[in-house]
């Protein structure tokens, strides 16, 4: 029959066993955590958010974005209220997507991969005038098709980002500024009468 000194010898080494599966399994999340916070496009630190945004495209006028207090603006090639949500999705889809490989600049063809003369540079600050703006390059689709070669300037570093993230940049004036038919405050409006010929 089992003692108690054998059951007490037991319950420690159950215990033991339970804390080194927990202590493994949390270093594992951990690790794996830090994979994917080193593998976004724009990772953050210190509670910084963007705040400057500017988009240069071969066919259209290049765009700049800035965040004043809670709200966007453009500021190039017109000043006007931007979009909010426009904005802000750019800004989150830098800092949350990820990039899926990477490998150095060093020996690479960067006129092939379209990043010497690339065809959108998007820069980016966490002011709303920024002293120094880090710019990321997009260029050509990879042949294998899905992804697209990036390269932050600052950095040798070349890695391959989705389609869709590359798409989501293709923005022109009248995408990213605020749409509105009327500048009015409508917080005392209390309706609105619309008269079309031929009807009552």
């Amino acid at each position: 029959m089992w003692n108690v000194k054998r059951i007490v010898i037991l319950a420690a080494v159950l215990s033991a066993l339970a804390a080194f599966y927990f202590l493994a399994g949390d270093r594992r999340s951990r690790i794996a955590r830090e994979k994917r916070e080193a593998a976004r496009v724009l990772p953050l630190t210190g509670g910084s958010a963007v705040q400057f945004l500017s988009l240069e495209q071969k066919a259209t006028d290049a765009i700049t974005l800035t965040k004043i207090g809670d709200a966007w603006r453009v500021k190039k090639p017109v000043t006007y209220p931007a979009e909010d949500f426009v904005a802000e999705g750019l800004g989150t889809a830098l800092t949350t997507t990820t990039w899926e490989d990477s490998f150095p600049v060093a020996g690479a063809d960067l006129q092939e991969m379209g990043l010497s003369d690339p065809a959108v540079k998007i820069g980016v600050g966490f002011d709303p005038a920024p002293s120094e703006v880090r710019t990321l390059l997009l260029g050509n689709p990879v042949p294998t098709g899905g992804f697209v070669y990036a390269r932050w300037q600052d950095e040798d570093k070349i890695f391959l980002v989705h389609n869709q993230f590359a798409r989501s940049f293709e923005k022109t004036l009248y995408t990213v500024r605020k749409k509105r038919v009327f500048d009015i405050g409508w917080e005392g409006v209390q309706g609105v009468e619309v008269t079309l010929p031929g009807r009552e």
